[in-house]
């Protein structure tokens, strides 16, 4: 949510479960928010240039088939957002902290 620290790959992993469609009985938390921590140190503070909203996305939705969780069609429209704005970005602004700027839009919407 909004005020949250960047990099918090905890925190992403739980918003990730509580905004998610589905998520299986056997559902394990631990190994889930372990794998989402380590692609969230992989990717933070990357900027415009550096960061493929399409290879974070690709390795997300992996992860989230690996544990059987399904995001809400609200998640993949802010996704898709989020690639319209990174080629805006990436061409007008190449240095600019593309996560920085992105997270609290992004949080705000999965939290409406």
């Amino acid at each position: 949510m909004p005020g949250e620290p960047r990099g918090d790959g905890r925190g992403a992993a739980r918003i990730v479960r509580e905004t998610a469609t589905r998520v299986p009985p056997d559902f394990d938390a631990n190994a889930f928010d372990d794998d989402i921590c380590y692609l969230i140190e992989r990717v933070g503070g990357m900027v415009a240039r550096e960061f493929q909203v399409v290879g974070f996305v690709s390795e997300l939705f992996a992860l989230q088939r690996k544990h059987g969780i399904y995001g809400t069609s609200r998640f993949t429209l802010a996704i898709l957002s989020l690639l319209v704005l990174e080629g805006v970005a990436k061409q007008r602004f190449p240095d600019l902290d593309f996560q920085k700027e992105v997270v609290p839009f992004v949080m705000a919407a999965l939290a409406a």
